[in-house]
């Protein structure tokens, strides 16, 4: 294997097979990995995406060691953003779903009720015949009832015998 493929490569991009020797995979697979929060915990993200997206041989010696991550990480920004992007959408799924939650919010005040409304109608709105055979008043009501009960009455009847 080559000395130059990062461990977000490797991990997506070989499997170890029945003869106990990596191979190459036809399809790349997903990985997952933290994703530390650049803002909360600077240096972790900075060693996670050290230890992904720049080769190394000794993870100890060659990341940890001394925080070495902090400076490998300086001098190798722009190749991490753009080994990144192999792994990466560009889609911030997290703002999406705060822009999505900020127009929802403002849109219920306005749409509360209507939408309540419409849920119990939902709610309420039965089988058709249903209704039509609890309504005294229905002229079908009585043909219903009657095709019912024939029906029942027939399978009543060959249980019997």
């Amino acid at each position: 294997m080559r000395k130059d493929v990062t461990l977000a490569q490797f991990v997506a991009k070989y499997y170890l097979n029945k003869k106990e020797t990596y191979t190459k995979r036809d399809t790349a697979r997903i990985i997952r990995y933290r994703n530390y929060d650049m803002a909360d915990n600077y240096n972790d993200y900075r060693r996670e995406m050290v230890l992904l997206h720049v080769s190394f041989q000794s993870e100890e010696n060659d990341i940890i060691a001394e925080n070495k991550f902090i400076e490998i990480y300086e001098d190798n920004k722009d190749t991490i953003l753009e080994r990144r992007k192999e792994f990466e959408s560009n889609l911030d799924i997290e703002k999406t779903l705060e822009i999505c939650r900020q127009l929802c919010r403002e849109n219920d005040e306005e749409q509360e009720d209507e939408e309540l409304l419409r849920a119990v109608d939902i709610l309420h709105v039965r089988d058709p015949y249903d209704l039509l055979l609890r309504d005294p008043n229905s002229t079908a009501n009585v043909d219903l009832q009657n095709a019912s009960l024939h029906k029942l009455g027939a399978v009543a009847k060959k249980k019997k015998i």
